[in-house]
This record gives C-alpha cells, structure tokens and sequence, in this order.
C-alpha cells in the first residue's frame, strides 16, 4: 500500500548524531544518488599502515553518486538527509579502500585476505574512527542495508584502530598540556598516557608533540 512504500523509504534517511561527530558511512548496491544539500562525501584513498587513514572528498553536494559506491560522509550533527534515487551517475578516477558488499549472511566480503573495520567509536564514546568489527578484524555482520565499512589487506599490517582526519594534509603542533583529557594514542593505534616528543594521534589528527 501507499503507506507501505513511505515506510519503507524512510529507512533510507541518514541522521547524523554524537558521538560521530558528525560522520556516517553509506552504500546503495541498487541505485545510484544525489548527494544532499549539506553533505560530502569522501574515499579512502590509501592502504593505512600506521593506524591512520588518507581520506580524500569524492562527491559534493548535488552530485551523483554512482550504485554501488561506498562513501564516508561528514554531515552537520543532528540533521538528517535524505538521497534521492537517480538514473545518471558521476564516476571519480580514486581508489577506494571503502566497500558494501555482504555475502548471503549479510557479512562483510572482499575477496582476498583482509582485515575489515567498521565506523565507531573508543569505550569512553569519543575519538571516531574505523575500529575492527570483529576480534582480530575478521569478517562482521552488517546490520543495516545501507552502511559501508572499510577493508585493508593483511599485507598492510595495520593496526587494530584506523583514525581518520578529513584534513589530512595538515600537521598541528600541540604542546603536551593542550592535550590534557582527550584520549591520544600512537601510530600503532595504541592508547598513549605520557606522550613523549613525536608523532601521534589526537581527536582523528596528527599532531606533532614537542
């Protein structure tokens, strides 16, 4: 029935909340869309192997996205958007370390031999990223139709947290007082208490303690 049908599009609505800060992974395997007033879109552009990702903007707002595309999005938090279905698709020449597709059970499957993470967050609900979605980052279960996930090659060896910061090419230079509270963690993805002079990982970023 006519209700029916609205019902069933309203599943299709993405709501960005806490504490993602405004993140969402998407997937449509059967159409293509535009992307929402508001929205943009990103790929994984590099394999990570030290416990961060390179992410890069694909689609902007009211551009197509082909089927079959799996996306990070960074959305405003508390709104919600809603893609419209459409015939015509733009195509982008990146590599994409995003997937969508489920196997019958409806669990992550890439061929080959990968570790697979999801989009989440720490135990304390801060510092999103791409945690394993599984122990040891074997193959999950994807509860909703539309959600991507994120798949490295074992060869790679990365590390168990992938963080990701939207601006990547940028290098901040904290020091180690400013950091006080918020979660910090090293290259590996291993939680740092004391962070000596170096490299590491604060709120998804760089940053470079001196």
């Amino acid at each position: 029935t006519y209700k029916a049908v609205q019902l069933y599009q309203k599943v299709y609505n993405i709501r960005f909340a806490e504490p993602l800060n405004g993140m969402a992974t998407l997937y449509n395997a059967n159409a293509a869309y535009k992307m929402p007033q508001g929205l943009e879109g990103y790929m994984v552009t590099d394999a990570p192997t030290a416990g961060n990702v390179t992410t890069q903007v694909a689609y902007t707002a009211n551009e197509i996205v082909p089927q079959g595309t799996a996306l990070l999005l960074k959305g405003t938090v508390g709104n919600s958007y809603a893609p419209a279905t459409t015939q015509t698709a733009k195509t982008v020449d990146f590599t994409n370390w995003l997937y969508g597709q489920r196997n019958a059970e409806g669990m992550t499957s890439v061929d080959g031999d990968f570790y697979y993470y999801k989009l989440s967050v720490d135990d304390n609900m801060s510092n999103p990223g791409f945690y394993w979605g599984a122990e040891d980052g074997a193959a999950f279960k994807l509860n909703k139709p539309y959600t991507a996930y994120l798949a490295v090659p074992k060869s790679y060896s990365p590390a168990a947290i992938l963080l990701f910061d939207l601006q990547t090419s940028i290098e901040d230079v904290l020091q180690g007082a400013n950091a006080e509270g918020e979660p910090i963690y090293d290259l590996s993805g291993r939680r740092v208490v004391k962070p000596t002079k170096g490299i590491y990982l604060l709120n998804g970023r760089k940053v470079v303690f001196e």
